[in-house]
């Protein structure tokens, strides 16, 4: 390993340094005392960024650069990154407002949220990367799928930030890579069981499950039998095929919010009979989960997957278990008045979930050592530091399984009562993640894909399987269905009918809620007509015409590269 890795720092320095073709043969005179003949310092770059180094006293964040991570990395491509500020400094604080308050940027700049990208990433203050690209490294977007670029091209036609997310062609041409579907439903196996039923292959199927189930509820110990965290957090909107994002209507020609499509009453209806009928409980808290017996069926939204997480009643312990785990996804679509049509799309040119895999990298315009820069960002866009920084060092950190899957070692895995469902803290990683700023889907995909990438609790492995299987089937679907325009149709902050956006997102949850738990189905229909009389209140013509206007000049960039010509 440790020849392997001397071999690699020779080479990788070769390639930072002098390997994009073009511009000057070495960056690591800028600004710098001259080096000796034979000695080759570390270009030391400097870093002001979102990402938080907090751990706890019994596991305490690594030190920044001290991590085997960022010493290996450093190593082979002959970078010193230097950290200015973080996230633990500017507690509470934009980042991007800090830095532009103090007119002092590092080299590099790293930000996780929208809003501090849209306020960084332009001419202001940030390196176009195309020209940057084009002076010092003519290869660097070889590394990158066609699309990425376009993803991030400014109003003016460069590109300042690199942001993530993107799911290339690569991610979707690998079947065993999940696609994580945003809503899924559990049901419980040993009860299905005791009521000699199998799995239901439809919506109507599981409608009947569902009364058996309440009719039986004494006898299986539940009190309701299906569970939501909320009126809108169930796959069947999927099933039933209605888009809950804004959808482009090629009739039409124009985007189109989901808020006024009529088949979403056929829904609220269906969600009201069940529960008036005492089969649907709403909402759903973890308090209730955590303090009563498990509801027969359970569906949850995955952006809340923090409060459904309880849902399952994971056993402590569970590798002590000779019993089965008693849940079982519905891996598959439900079929839907006889027909197989789920609602499923990706959409996302980037991510805008502030999360791990959510932000962007920059090149500071005043950075003395740009070139450096760009070349260091070609280094961390290639295969083998890109499986580092996600995955951390074969070995050191993690092993193949038989069947070829990443499994970390035992002391960077959860214990066996481990049992939430958030990812382990990357401070449990020894500095895996801290340099992931660029990333590529198919690795984060590779992850993604093992059961037990961080799991000794047999009932915790069992569901992520489930959940993998899940979102295979569900990229099948949404494979159909990628638009990375709309993306752009969305009205960041700022704009001025933003507020009015969000008024009527708002509203629409209000009325979701105000149908389900009607009393009557024709107070369902009334409260569907005074919802749309309060969408033309709030402006849902002007919002839907400026996302139709961004959209459709979004569209002519990715036109005139040659994509969605079809549009």
């Amino acid at each position: 390993m440790k020849t392997r890795m001397m071999i690699c720092a020779l080479c990788v320095l070769a390639l930072c340094l002098v390997g994009c073709s073009g511009g000057k043969e070495a960056v690591d005179g800028q600004g710098e005392e001259p080096q000796p003949a034979g000695s080759v310092q570390p270009v030391r770059l400097t870093l002001d960024s979102t990402i938080q180094l907090r751990g706890t006293a019994e596991k305490p964040a690594p030190e920044w650069g001290e991590d085997p991570v960022s010493r290996q990395l450093g190593d082979m491509a002959g970078v010193s990154v230097i950290l200015n500020r973080n996230q633990d400094d500017i507690m509470g604080d934009s980042l991007a407002d800090v830095l532009i308050a103090s007119g002092e940027f590092s080299d590099l700049i790293y930000v996780s949220t929208q809003e501090d990208i849209a306020k960084l990433a332009n001419a202001d203050y940030a390196s176009a990367l195309d020209e940057l690209a084009a002076e010092y490294c003519p290869t660097f977007w070889d590394a990158f799928d066609p699309m990425i670029p376009l993803n991030n091209q400014a109003e003016d036609g460069h590109i300042y930030a690199l942001r993530k997310g993107y799911r290339d062609d690569r991610f979707y041409d690998d079947p065993d890579l999940p696609l994580a579907p945003p809503r899924m439903m559990a049901l419980r196996t040993d009860w299905l069981e005791e009521m000699g039923a199998e799995l239901p292959q439809s919506v109507e199927e599981l409608e009947g499950l569902l009364y058996r189930a309440r009719d039986r509820a004494g006898e299986l110990g539940t009190s309701v039998p299906l569970r939501l965290t909320g009126p809108l957090d169930a796959p069947l909107t999927d099933w039933m095929g209605l888009a809950q994002e804004p959808v482009w209507d090629p009739a039409a020609q124009k985007v189109c919010t989901p808020y006024r499509e009529r088949r979403w009453l056929d829904y609220f209806l269906l969600l009201n009979q069940w529960y008036r009928d005492g089969v649907l409980g709403l909402p759903w808290t973890a308090y209730i989960a955590r303090t009563r017996d498990s509801a027969f069926a359970t569906a949850y939204d995955n952006q809340k997957i923090y409060a459904a997480e309880a849902l399952f009643v994971l056993r402590e312990g569970a590798q002590e278990h000779d019993t089965p785990f008693p849940y079982a996804l519905l891996e598959e679509p439900l079929a839907y008045q006889g027909q197989i049509a789920p609602y499923a799309a990706d959409h996302d040119a980037y991510s805008t979930q502030v999360s791990v895999h959510t932000g962007a990298i920059m090149i500071s315009k005043s950075s003395l050592k740009q070139e450096a820069a760009i070349r260091f960002l070609h280094f961390l866009a290639g295969e083998e530091a890109m499986e580092m920084v996600r995955w951390g060092v074969e070995g050191m950190h993690y092993e193949r399984t038989e069947a070829g899957d990443i499994r970390y070692l035992p002391e960077y895995q959860y214990e066996d009562a481990w049992v939430f469902y958030t990812n382990p803290p990357k401070m449990r990683k020894a500095g895996i993640d801290y340099w992931l700023w660029v990333e590529d889907a198919t690795v984060n995909g590779r992850l993604d894909a093992s059961p037990e990438a961080y799991y000794t609790n047999s009932d915790r492995i069992a569901l992520r399987a489930m959940e993998i299987r899940a979102g295979q089937r569900y990229k099948t679907y949404a494979a159909q269905d990628r638009n990375p325009v709309l993306t752009f149709a969305e009205l960041p902050s700022g704009h001025g009918l933003y507020e009015a956006s969000q008024r009527i997102a708002g509203v629409w949850l209000d009325a979701a809620q105000e149908m389900v738990t009607a009393p009557s189905g024709e107070a369902v229909i009334q409260e569907w007509e005074t919802f749309q009389q309060q969408l033309i209140q709030e402006g849902i013509d002007p919002v839907e015409e400026a996302m139709t206007q961004r959209y459709q000049e979004a569209l002519a960039r990715y036109q005139a590269a040659g994509f969605f010509l079809e549009e």
